[in-house]
């Protein structure tokens, strides 16, 4: 196993792409991390590169070669013959947690509530265009078409070819959907143990061509989200986004957050999706670390947890 480490500090591992002999790691603080993996069986840590001081979210090689990393800054970087990664542009203001690219293009969905489209021919990336639409799981784009997995809503597919203008064509809404691929005239989709797969040689009418689920009838747990790790100052207000949870097959219908670690903290409103608390005073190095764990109840009964971290700076 190899560890990622910032300045000494082990970081959890956000997404990965491979290409050549390389596997490119987004993680915590913002880094993407270029791992040779030319023996499997030994990859070594090669260095990194990015936006420090965020954590970095998904990571994507677009069709031109040049990787894209989403944080709160839309990042693209070139790969070197060595594999190493130097800096082709950003976008300052594309706080962003999925991104695809493709045909000069670069889709993200921006913060929690927009799915937008910047220019890739331009390496600030402006924008092109955004459309509201909360709770964007996944992006996938194929010609003119963008398929959209937004969690229990299902999948979304909007034809955009005006890249200006979107326009939602269809919502397959049979089940939810939090990861896409398209591959031809159909569409790969799941959510928590299900699998299907979609027609979409038409993408106004998606149909469904088949489907799997692991657990047969048995009721699915919620899928807990905590969201991603921040990092605060000193006194800061702080928001927990527990938002992005969501029951499969059903709704949720309870969410409690603790406190793990760190400093104590006064919670406020700790049975919504959205708590709020004031970091504690940090006058000097180290950073300190909270984790927090939100535990979300579907209306079967079922539960499920996921643990987020902040951590406060002077």
């Amino acid at each position: 196993m190899t560890s990622l480490y910032y300045f000494g500090t082990e970081v959890p591992a956000r997404s990965v792409e491979v290409s050549g002999n390389h596997a490119y790691v987004s993680t915590d603080y913002g880094y993407l991390h270029w791992v040779d993996v030319s023996n499997p069986a030994a990859p070594v840590d090669q260095g990194f590169n990015g936006v420090g001081g965020s954590p970095s979210r998904k990571v994507h090689i677009g069709d031109n070669g040049q990787v894209y990393l989403a944080g709160p800054k839309i990042t693209r970087f070139n790969i070197n013959a060595n594999g190493s990664l130097s800096s082709a542009g950003q976008n300052y203001y594309g706080n962003s947690y999925q991104v695809f690219a493709g045909g000069g293009y670069v889709y993200i969905s921006s913060g929690v509530n927009t799915f937008d489209i910047l220019d890739g021919s331009i390496a600030t990336m402006p924008f092109l265009s955004s459309t509201s639409l909360p709770n964007v799981s996944d992006i996938f784009v194929a010609g003119n078409y963008a398929y959209i997995a937004n969690g229990g809503a299902g999948l979304r597919i909007f034809d955009v070819t005006d890249r200006t203008n979107p326009q939602e064509v269809a919502l397959e809404a049979s089940d939810g959907a939090t990861s896409v691929v398209v591959e031809g005239s159909y569409a790969y989709v799941s959510v928590a143990t299900r699998f299907r797969i979609l027609d979409v040689s038409s993408p106004s009418a998606p149909s469904l061509v088949g489907s799997y689920d692991a657990n047969g009838t048995v009721n699915v747990p919620p899928v807990a989200n905590a969201g991603l790790s921040q990092a605060v100052p000193s006194r800061a207000r702080v928001t927990l986004n527990g938002a992005y949870s969501y029951d499969p097959d059903g709704t949720i219908v309870g969410y409690s957050w603790k406190q793990l670690t760190g400093p104590k903290v006064r919670l406020r409103r700790a049975n919504t999706a959205t708590p709020r608390f004031r970091a504690p005073r940090v006058r000097s190095y180290p950073v300190v670390q909270l984790i927090f764990e939100l535990t979300v109840t579907d209306n079967d009964g079922a539960t499920s947890t996921s643990q987020t971290q902040v951590n406060v700076f002077p």
